[in-house]
């Protein structure tokens, strides 16, 4: 075993295909293929342009801004709705839910708990060791206005980093250390949620997409936000569904996610209409060198409903998108490389998992509440990286899994054959909300939820694979912030989520940076926490680049 580490942590089993999980170039579990999607069916995007942006100056505050009851409402509107739609597409998509599924292929070991004593985290820095640069509350007072469904987001380029959150913005001038803020409903009082964050480092780029609330035409907006000087000013571009397609009227978004590649921004997003049945699917390509400058054409693919398409992490001349379309183990993987305006679909079969939705995954934590209660199956993150796509989606307990867990998916780059389940897993503790990062080396830095059994309350957690780790499994996480409570979301039921954020740390590349939160406090409050990673070798980048 390799050297103690002064860090609380759990060893994972995961798939026995060893580096099949991000670095393998073959071999791992074979699934049988769809021939006839050999070459992949090729889909036509359609352009457009859009007009330029208007500039916002945010008013940032030492103080919290206040949430107000209507402004909380919003959200709980919007997820009561989308909860409705998710149902019905639910019950269109998994007509059989009870299908046969693939149990665990390698035996759970019992993993030991995760340490909750935050000291621990006070680690010597040898050159191997994993090592933490910064661990920072985002908000060091209470904040009995944020979320338990939380989507903590971030972007980072050397000291200066944004965090947004639901329902709050802040932003560092020193890598994290502390930070100032304002409110997301300030220039958007329609705001209600889903907000999320990237960075382009080559271009100095934080950019910031931000959710509205559905009016009553059943029309809901998206702001887009491009910042030049670390999210001191943004040039906000304001969106609806008709902005795109202009046969999306009397629809809304939900779910946007954004990715990067070399010269292009990406956003998925699904389409509902006024009676919450989601009717469609979106990416939305942009080019990045244009995105502060104003007027710029856009290409977008619209699909029919489906289950939600995630980009990936760590893209460089082509895009990759992932759906797992069903349960019983239909996937599709998308490529669209930039050099075109064509999207090619692939059809692979995967190993059957348990049906996922919500109120079917329980992780119960001391006070008798289920962080796990509002799990679906809808993919959380994926990536690319060293010839790997790979992808995570949460899964409830069932079919030899005594917990719930994060499943997954691996593909060759190369022709996107299927080659391994790596899941993340416990035989004593659930885990969710899987996100992933490749630094520039390829290694694969990743955050998660672990709550339940032994772990008890959430906890916010980190792990890495690299040269340094090795052959995983196992995967060994470490606690970055451990609760002391947790509640119930604005609407009465159970929950976490909707996702958490792994980023390369910029401008290096060669660590991590993580957005999560944790609940402490009676009545419960939720912190957002900020965590910069890596080896301790990346000392003296983190030393030059966490104060420029």
């Amino acid at each position: 075993m390799r050297k103690a580490l002064a860090l609380s942590l759990v060893s994972l089993s995961i798939s026995t295909m060893g580096l099949a999980l991000i670095f393998a170039q073959g071999g791992g579990e074979q699934a049988s293929q769809r021939p006839i999607d050999t070459q992949g069916a090729l889909l036509h995007t359609e352009a457009g342009v859009l007009g330029p942006p208007i500039e916002y100056i945010p008013a940032y505050s030492e103080s919290i801004p206040e949430v107000s009851a209507a402004q909380r409402d919003a959200f709980k509107r919007m997820d009561i709705r989308r909860q409705r739609g998710y149902d019905a597409l639910n019950a269109l998509l998994e007509p059989n839910p009870d299908h046969p599924v693939e149990g665990p292929t390698y035996h759970i070991m019992a993993n030991g708990q995760l340490g909750t004593d935050e000291s621990k985290l006070e680690e010597a820095l040898a050159d191997s060791s994993l090592t933490f640069f910064q661990s920072s509350d985002v908000q060091t007072a209470l904040f009995p206005g944020s979320s338990v469904i939380n989507e903590p987001a971030h972007a980072q380029i050397g000291k200066n980093v944004f965090f947004t959150g639901n329902w709050y913005v802040a932003k560092s001038t020193n890598a994290g250390a502390t930070f100032s803020y304002v409110s997301p409903f300030a220039d958007f009082p329609d705001f209600c949620c889903d907000q999320d964050v990237i960075h382009d480092v080559s271009r100095n780029l934080i950019i910031w997409s931000r959710q509205g609330d559905v009016n009553s035409a059943g029309v809901n907006q998206i702001k887009l936000g491009v910042s030049k000087n670390g999210g001191a000013t943004f040039f906000i571009y304001t969106w609806s569904p008709t902005t795109f397609d202009s046969s999306l009227t009397n629809k809304n978004f939900d779910y946007p996610h954004l990715a990067l590649s070399n010269d292009y921004l990406y956003i998925t997003v699904n389409i509902f209409n006024a009676a919450d049945i989601e009717t469609n699917r979106m990416m939305i390509r942009l080019p990045l060198q244009q995105l502060a400058a104003g007027t710029f054409s856009f290409n977008r693919l619209t699909l029919v409903s489906g289950k939600s398409i995630e980009p990936v992490q760590g893209a460089t001349t082509t895009m990759y998108f992932g759906s797992n379309e069903n349960s019983a183990g239909t996937f599709r993987v998308y490529s669209w490389p930039e050099s075109t305006t064509v999207v090619s679909s692939f059809a692979r079969t995967i190993p059957a998992y348990t049906f996922t939705t919500k109120g079917s995954a329980t992780c119960t934590v001391p006070n008798g509440r289920n962080p796990c209660g509002r799990t679906d199956d809808r993919i959380t993150d994926g990536y690319v990286a060293k010839g790997i796509i790979g992808f995570f989606w949460n899964v409830a307990q069932g079919g030899g899994f005594p917990y719930p867990y994060i499943n997954a998916a691996t593909f060759r780059e190369s022709d996107l054959i299927y080659l391994a389940r790596p899941y993340i897993s416990s035989s004593s503790n659930a885990y969710q909300y899987g996100a992933a990062a490749p630094n520039t080396r390829g290694d694969l830095g990743v955050a998660a939820l672990a709550a339940g059994g032994s772990v008890g309350y959430p906890q916010f957690a980190i792990s890495l694979a690299d040269d340094v780790s090795g052959t995983v499994p196992p995967w060994k996480f470490f606690t970055v912030a451990a609760s002391t409570n947790w509640g119930l979301n604005n609407d009465g039921t159970e929950g976490a989520g909707d996702y958490l954020r792994a980023r390369q740390f910029s401008p290096v590349g060669t660590f991590w940076t993580a957005s999560g939160y944790y609940g402490v406090g009676s009545p419960v409050a939720y912190k957002g926490r900020f965590a910069v990673f890596g080896r301790g070798r990346e000392q003296p980048a983190w030393n030059r680049w966490s104060t420029q």
